[in-house]
């Protein structure tokens, strides 16, 4: 018959077989957290491609009137404009890109390549005393089976013409393999005409008039990871910008991309 007062302690220690993954001692719990995902590595490249501006009068031959500007027969005399692209730099550039990358042929089919964008735009600007028509909103190209003509504006005095890998060529491409053997296909040079191109009332014969035209062209893809790429991405983003190629320049001494045409004047008859 007496109190009892009872003080009990208890220390907790590690449950056998349950302890943290981590060798240390107590009770422990022990956590990490990944890093952020790297991002695909980013190559960007800025070039230049040789490119000419020529022309066609009177349905006659294509000529870059290097060594003469160009004569039509009259005012009514029909004018056709060809813009012309020389890709042999393009090639040469993703030559050295492989070396860079130390790639040779046998890797270039263990390279997937996806999101591919590649096209290029052209736009030819005709002086006051030229206009285009409506045989002007269409454009033919040759030199690629690969590429077509996907679009042309024309605004006044501008004809802006795009070209883009056609539907059958974006569903090859899947590797570099594809994509180098589309390019390697390219004709040098690469060339879109436009049609329609008239001179106006307000024209005058032995004048000269220049049409000035300006290229440019860009390439996209996402290589994905493979033992060829480093095991990394890699985002190619190429551009390029056409300058006049040498050796074919305007008979008129000026800069840029430029044709230069003029017509006769109409034969005076008899007084």
């Amino acid at each position: 018959d007496r109190e009892i007062q009872f003080n009990l302690t208890w220390t907790g220690e590690q449950k056998t077989g349950l302890e943290d993954a981590k060798t240390q001692p107590g009770i422990t719990y022990t956590v990490k957290y990944k890093a952020a995902p790297v991002g695909p590595t980013t190559v960007s490249q800025a070039g230049t491609l040789p490119a000419d501006l020529l022309g066609a009068v009177d349905s006659g031959a294509v000529d870059t009137e290097h060594d003469a500007v160009a004569v039509a027969a009259g005012q009514s005399s029909p004018v056709s404009l060809t813009g012309a692209l020389y890709a042999d730099s393009i090639k040469a550039q993703m030559a050295a890109i492989e070396t860079q990358y130390s790639q040779t042929n046998r890797d270039f089919p263990n390279i997937a390549l996806s999101n591919v964008d590649f096209g290029f735009e052209a736009v030819l600007t005709l002086p006051e005393g030229m206009a285009y028509t409506d045989a002007s909103k269409s454009a033919t190209l040759s030199g690629s089976d690969d590429f077509k003509v996907s679009s042309v504006v024309v605004s006044g005095q501008t004809a802006t013409v795009k070209v883009g890998l056609t539907d059958a060529a974006k569903a090859k491409v899947r590797t570099y393999a594809d994509l180098k053997a589309i390019v390697d296909a390219v004709a040098c040079p690469l060339q879109v005409t436009v049609a329609g191109v008239v001179f106006t009332s307000g024209s005058s014969a032995d004048t000269e008039y220049t049409v000035t035209g300006s290229v440019s062209g860009s390439f996209a893809a996402l290589a994905s990871k493979s033992a060829a790429t480093g095991d990394r991405e890699i985002q190619f983003n190429l551009t390029w910008t056409g300058e006049q190629k040498t050796g074919l320049e305007d008979a008129k001494t000026q800069p840029g991309i430029t044709y230069t045409v003029k017509y006769k004047a109409a034969p005076v008859g008899p007084t």
